[in-house]
């Protein structure tokens, strides 16, 4: 197996310094919605109250999200002509959609639904 392929299964809270309620967010969107496809995929899906940017930075420190074949660094640098890193680029992602959602929600009368699309960041 390639080494993104190895699996490693920890206990809700076993990662240091990423809360248990993050983990079992993570686990049971995971269980109900399909895997995971890439970080902006996991970060709109999740909720952003439990899963916040110190405990996304520590599960990638711990290599939650190896299996997407992005090298830990990208997330924490600005990538090309990214104005922002990777893991804020996915944050301000799923903050618009979360902040898409409830305005679709409250807009019950209108016809028209915002679209929020994901960033074109290239990873080197």
């Amino acid at each position: 197996k390639q080494w993104y392929q190895r699996r490693v299964s920890l206990r809700p809270g076993g990662i240091k310094n990423v809360s248990r309620v993050a983990v079992e967010d993570l686990i049971q969107i995971r269980e109900k919605q399909g895997r995971y496809k890439n970080i902006f995929d996991i970060t709109s899906r999740v909720n952003a109250k439990s899963a916040n940017k110190k405990n996304f930075e520590n599960l990638i420190h711990a290599g939650a999200f190896d299996e997407f074949e992005v090298s830990r660094g990208s997330y924490f640098v600005c990538q090309n002509n990214a104005t922002k890193p990777l893991l804020e680029e996915a944050l301000s992602f799923a903050s618009k959609t979360h902040n898409q959602n409830n305005d679709n929600a409250i807009s019950l009368f209108s016809s028209e639904e915002l679209q929020v699309s994901i960033p074109n960041v290239v990873i080197t």
